[in-house]
């Protein structure tokens, strides 16, 4: 007891605002960037941070330089800061919406609608690209790795199992029909060649019924958890003639170039083309 105080034990206590020893042995590397840069320049200051900060998951190397005697490069998990930076800026546009998609071929259709081939369809689409001067889509038949679309297809064979009859499953690779490795950003168009592989159905009779819209709702869904890339996807609008599915296709690459300008090139340069 001193001046007839008493000692008590202390049996909680607030939480510091500043940083605790604690967060920065879970994450060594925040040290490194609270630290004056010229500390770094120091042998055995830099030394000493490295062999503390070296403890935590993170890959730390010290590279001598001319000027600065160590400089500090971070590697988290083997992705770098780069990789993570383009990683948080792939974007999937949405899915501009120009003609219904749904038609219906076969024995059973009456007004069967007309299709625009796939080749016309990206001809017209590069075009636009060209008019509006995005020169960015360089690579034809981009493999997107680690994506695969799994085809199941009567006409191949099925089997017994014991869970019934199953048909057989065709794993195929999946590919932007044109990609830009300056903004690492395809385009896929959806049409009547491949629309069974990008849908993953089966044709199992006479006739067949299209739904271009649902598809690429469900392709884009697909993009979006097995690929860094951004993405775009076009749709055959599925008209009963060939000059209002190329007008409503034009609108729907119109209304891209709008976003990609946006939402893309600018994200990257600051400014709008």
């Amino acid at each position: 007891m001193i001046n007839g105080m008493k000692h008590k034990a202390v049996r909680s206590y607030r939480i510091p605002k500043y940083p605790s020893i604690e967060l920065y042995i879970e994450h060594p590397e925040l040290l490194l960037d609270q630290v004056p840069k010229r500390w770094l320049k120091q042998g055995i200051t830099a030394g000493a941070l490295l062999a503390f900060a070296g403890g935590g998951s993170s890959e730390l190397t010290a590279v001598p330089s001319q000027n600065q005697p160590f400089m500090v490069q971070t590697q988290e998990h083997g992705i770098s800061q780069a990789q993570e930076a383009k990683k948080e800026k792939s974007k999937i546009a949405p899915i501009f919406i120009y003609g219904d998609g749904v038609g219906s071929t076969g024995c059973v259709a009456m007004n069967p609608p007309v299709f625009i081939s796939e080749s016309e369809a990206l001809n017209l689409i590069l075009a636009e690209l060209k008019k509006a001067e995005l020169p960015f889509f360089d690579e034809f038949d981009h493999t997107v790795p680690g994506m695969n679309m799994n085809w199941k297809d009567i006409r191949f064979g099925i089997q017994q199992t014991e869970k019934g009859i199953q048909e057989t499953v065709i794993t195929l690779p999946f590919s932007y029909d044109v990609y830009s490795s300056k903004y690492n950003f395809g385009i896929k168009f959806i049409s009547r060649e491949n629309y069974n592989k990008l849908s993953e159905k089966s044709w199992l009779g006479t006739s067949f019924h299209y739904n271009m819209i649902e598809t690429s709702q469900i392709l884009k869904e697909k993009i979006e958890k097995q690929s860094d890339s951004g993405a775009a996807i076009f749709y055959d609008p599925l008209k009963q003639d060939i000059e209002n599915t190329r007008q409503e296709l034009l609108k729907q690459v119109e209304d891209f170039i709008v976003w990609f300008k946006r939402e893309i090139v600018r994200d990257v340069s600051g400014n709008e083309l």
